[in-house]
């Protein structure tokens, strides 16, 4: 039996990983800080930013597979300094996979981010594996010099890496501005969304979880270190998207019209520009080369990963 551990194996992907390769028979252990128990996860292993090369290989030993999804994540508040986030997302995993290397793992799928490319695309086009990265800001930096090391590790190993940049991961338990949108759209506060014309993608956390099932068990198509970009490949303007939720929602979307320029004036006065470019700008990504190599379609479309997400909202998220 396939033996894979799974950092962050607590957190809202990590979860949901878990659940998808034990379905696939899969052994798994989840790599967290203290113990406890996540569905589908048969064992345990004490894994984090923390621990020496010593403690990563004993707790990935036996391991072919290792998905790392632990990270710090992009603060709106400014609260994560620049060292933390160079700690957690680049000095921990390399030092993790320089353990799988001597603990002969066959391969590592790192999960970094979008934001490593950009923060947003042009209209008509779409970041893929070719396009120049252009990393923002701490967490995108540190996510970006992970993989650069990660890509030197793989070309002095026999350690199979494959790197992969989600745009925003939405799904049951997602947290800040997804589901902040999703509160005002259900208590029907109006939104000066209704004329914009901007673009962008999206990934529902099953729809993810299975690309990374297929990235842990799948033959890859080639050695070394492999980039890869993931979407749902169905791009919503921010207007679609408040009325899919709605319809999700069983609500009436309320939109209304206020010109882009005043929107992005009105953020910049508030401080709220980067959120504001959340909602105003465009990110398109073309994720047509993993479906290739790895023969992947995401097994929801958008309209059924915002009806399961509507329903754990309803719950009372």
């Amino acid at each position: 039996m396939t033996r894979v551990v799974v950092t962050g194996a607590t957190g809202f992907v990590g979860r949901v990983v878990c659940r998808a390769l034990s379905a696939r028979d899969v052994h798994v252990i989840g790599g967290m800080r203290s113990p406890g128990s996540v569905e589908g996860a048969l064992g345990f292993a004490e894994l984090t930013p923390e621990s020496s090369l010593e403690s990563l290989c004993a707790g990935i030993a036996g391991a072919d597979v290792v998905i790392h999804l632990a990270a710090a994540v992009h603060d709106m508040r400014g609260r994560t300094t620049t060292g933390d986030f160079l700690s957690v997302n680049r000095d921990y995993p390399l030092l993790l996979a320089r353990a799988a290397v001597a603990s002969k793992v066959r391969r590592f799928v790192f999960v970094s981010t979008i934001k490593v490319n950009g923060d947003g695309t042009k209209p008509g086009s779409a970041y893929s594996e070719a396009s120049q990265v252009d990393p923002r800001g701490a967490y995108a930096e540190s996510k970006w010099q992970a993989e650069q090391g990660l890509r030197e590790l793989a070309s002095s190993s026999e350690l199979e890496i494959l790197i992969v940049r989600p745009p925003l991961v939405y799904g049951p338990g997602v947290r800040a501005n997804f589901r902040s949108l999703m509160r005002w759209v259900q208590r029907g506060v109006p939104l000066p969304f209704a004329t914009l014309h901007n673009a962008r993608s999206l990934v529902y956390v099953e729809n993810l979880a299975d690309l990374l099932v297929e990235l842990a068990l799948a033959p890859a198509p080639r050695a070394g270190a492999s980039t890869y970009l993931v979407s749902d490949g169905e791009d919503l303007s921010t207007p679609e998207l408040v009325r899919a939720i709605a319809r999700a929602l069983g609500v009436p979307p309320r939109l209304f019209p206020v010109p882009e320029v005043l929107l992005r004036q009105a953020a910049s006065v508030l401080g709220r520009a980067e959120v504001a470019e959340r909602l105003l700008g465009s990110l398109r990504v073309d994720s047509s080369l993993v479906r290739r190599d790895f023969g992947w379609t995401p097994p929801f479309s958008v309209a059924e990963g915002l009806q399961r997400t509507a329903r754990w909202f309803e719950r009372g998220a």
